[in-house]
């Protein structure tokens, strides 16, 4: 059994790379060859995208849990015993939000920067671009880095949008 902490410190964190696919094609759709640097770089961004997305997917969930816990803890006059169940309710939703937002601000966000700083670095060397090249890709290869990279921008600034709107519930 968990604690009633455990409930919403942990957030679960899956992620499904199909989740993200209707916005940015898997990078197996791109043609490149397993096994080459350039490869394990899009896959590994690829790949924390998709923590990104599956953690906003959970903030917008958590957020409206919130809500309609403040909704109806202010709509109503209750007795004692209503209150108290309607203030846990209230404080264990905003605890589980407050979490997955450290979750997304503290880990999956600073992995994805990590991982985009790398590909950028990666792309801007004469050997990866050379073989993107060789292998007719390096167009492809930046489009799809763009797509990803415009993406994941408006997915942090929904992020954001929540963080603003949290700060009214303080």
């Amino acid at each position: 059994m968990r604690s009633a902490e455990e409930t919403f410190i942990d957030p679960p964190h899956h992620h499904n790379l199909d989740d993200i696919s209707q916005f940015v094609p898997r990078p197996a759709s791109l043609g490149i060859s397993g096994g080459t640097e350039v490869q394990n770089y899009i896959d590994e961004i690829y790949i924390s995208a998709s923590i990104i997305f599956a953690s906003l997917q959970r903030l917008k969930n958590l957020y409206r849990e919130m809500v309609e816990a403040l909704s109806t803890k202010s709509g109503l006059i209750l007795d004692s015993h209503n209150g108290i169940d309607i203030e846990v309710r209230t404080f264990n939703a905003r605890m589980r939000f407050n979490a997955e937002r450290r979750y997304f601000d503290e880990e999956a966000a600073p992995d994805w920067r990590c991982k985009a700083y790398l590909l950028e670095s990666g792309l801007k060397t004469p050997c990866l671009i050379g073989d993107l090249k060789e292998l007719g890709l390096l167009g492809i290869v930046d489009t799809w880095w763009a797509v990803l990279k415009t993406t994941t921008k408006t997915w942090f600034d929904e992020s954001r949008e929540l963080n603003v709107m949290d700060e009214s519930f303080a």
